[in-house]
């Protein structure tokens, strides 16, 4: 009895709760495994703090029952946990606790009821959603929401030209009504009934599921034999898929870029523009150029490829002119270039400092891009017409791009996007997303090789700053990822209801 006082309780169990360490380490034969069913061991869970959790009857537990965080699985506190937390092991059981399991197997921190998670603004965790994980949510509704409007002047880039901004929301409800999923998908232009079809295909499958297991239900829907390998089927799934993301946050009142990871709260960001414009000449040019530095950034993206390589080359020169030397400067051809096309332009410009030249050839043409990237100094980047880690893996194995540039609304959402990012994060390479900022600020914030964000402004869309709750701003090059739940989209649908299609 290491010389204790008589007096000093023992807890009904002949052992100094002063000196006494626990219980020793027990041999595998005598351990306890709950071996069943879920359905069965939820029987004994309640709603915490309701004081109506049922006592565990499992052979070797005693005292109270240990809620993991966020309501996960029950398991019982052993004698050590209960002298760690200064009580008896034979206290009677009480409402039940959030622990944080630590390194050696004891409950060290204390957390937040299961009703109200974690959540680093406390505001935004009164909103949070109470709903319980001893009862399964399941998904009640799939629909696509799509608005289009028109730009005051057509935009071009080394290929194509936009009239219309496109915005296609993915909206997953379910049976609780605090809980609804925001998405975003890509773009599907020339065929909106395709992309409604596509999910109302997917909404059959989804009705009843947990939303929750986002690993389960992107493997349901994608059915490469059934819905196509890459496509607008694949941008429907990453829809989905980042709503159900959204879905997650907001249960577990994080941010999105918590639950991934969470490597950093700030991400470095390049303002994308510099398109060709009727009546846009180089001083037009200069002048753009000079305003994205004036917002902050310290980054820029122009495009080349619509016109004869000098004259490009002399666009990029006023651009380096106008920006000085230290605001970083990249090229984007969007594919319009022959690898010995692109090859000569790298060679050309690399004089002005190019920060990266993106998707000069074509998107399958690999061993051209693999010609490039050998030929010039000029970092190459490309990814953003790539689908799924399958893609990705191709074009690593053929060393044909220094920076890779997924796009979560296009190559399968965010449980495909952080594949690829592992993927990449392997081989040492770096992550710079192509597209929306309001997904991709989760992404790259979450990940140790999450290199910059693209950001488009009023200069390429004429709702920015209007369509959301909430807007993100270049704050001296950075940008700050949000502290609501979830992705923290909150549409503004009655503005955007005279552009629905």
């Amino acid at each position: 009895m290491h010389g204790c006082d008589p007096g000093l309780s023992t807890g009904g169990s002949g052992r100094c709760l002063e000196h006494w360490k626990g219980p020793k380490p027990v041999t595998r034969s005598k351990t306890y495994v709950d071996r069943r069913p879920a359905a069965q061991r939820r029987e004994n869970a309640a709603p915490p703090g309701s004081g109506k959790e049922k006592k565990d009857v499992s052979p070797k537990r005693t005292g109270l029952t240990v809620r993991l965080p966020f309501g996960g699985p029950i398991r019982p506190e052993g004698p050590g946990e209960a002298i760690a937390a200064g009580r008896k092991p034979s206290e009677a059981p009480g409402k039940t606790r959030n622990r944080e399991i630590g390194k050696k197997g004891r409950a060290e921190k204390p957390l937040l009821n299961a009703s109200k998670p974690y959540c680093a603004n406390i505001q935004h965790c009164q909103q949070a959603s109470t709903h319980q994980r001893d009862q399964i949510m399941q998904i009640t509704d799939v629909k696509l929401e799509m608005f289009k409007w028109p730009r005051e002047v057509p935009i071009t880039n080394g290929l194509y030209t936009y009239t219309h901004n496109l915005l296609n929301i993915v909206v997953i409800e379910t049976d609780d009504p605090q809980i609804t999923g925001i998405g975003l998908a890509g773009g599907i232009e020339a065929s909106p009934e395709v992309g409604e079809a596509i999910i109302g295909h997917f909404k059959k499958m989804l009705v009843g599921m947990d939303p929750l297991d986002n690993e389960r239900i992107w493997r349901e829907m994608w059915r490469p034999k059934l819905v196509g390998r890459r496509g607008i089927t694949t941008r429907m799934l990453g829809g989905v898929d980042i709503a159900l993301w959204d879905i997650k946050g907001k249960v577990a009142g994080l941010p999105v870029y918590k639950l991934l990871g969470g490597y950093t709260d700030r991400v470095d960001t390049y303002v994308a523009g510099g398109y060709y414009e009727e009546g846009k000449g180089l001083k037009e040019l200069a002048a753009e150029m000079a305003s994205n530095v004036e917002l902050g950034a310290r980054a820029v993206k122009i495009k080349v490829g619509a016109v004869p390589i000098n004259e490009d080359i002399e666009r990029v020169r006023v651009c380096r002119e106008t920006i000085g030397p230290d605001v970083r400067l990249m090229v984007d051809a969007n594919n319009a270039y022959r690898h010995y096309e692109a090859i000569e332009f790298a060679r050309k410009a690399e004089k002005y400092d190019l920060f990266w030249f993106e998707e000069p050839v074509e998107p399958d043409d690999y061993i051209g891009q693999r010609e490039i990237t050998r030929a010039t100094s000029v970092p190459v980047a490309a990814g953003e017409n790539e689908y799924t880690r399958y893609g990705f893996r191709d074009m690593i194995d053929h060393r044909a791009v220094d920076i890779l540039q997924p796009d979560a609304l296009v190559l399968g959402g965010i449980t495909e996007f952080m594949k690829v990012a592992a993927l990449a994060q392997a081989h040492d390479l770096d992550i710079a997303p192509h597209g929306s900022q309001y997904v991709h600020i989760h992404l790259v914030a979450a990940i140790p090789n999450g290199l910059i964000l693209e950001y488009y402004r009023d200069t390429v869309d004429p709702m920015h700053g209007k369509i959301w709750q909430h807007e993100l701003y270049i704050e001296d090059g950075y940008v700050h990822a949000p502290d609501r739940p979830g992705l923290g989209l909150e549409p503004k649908w009655d503005v955007l209801e005279e552009f629905r299609v």
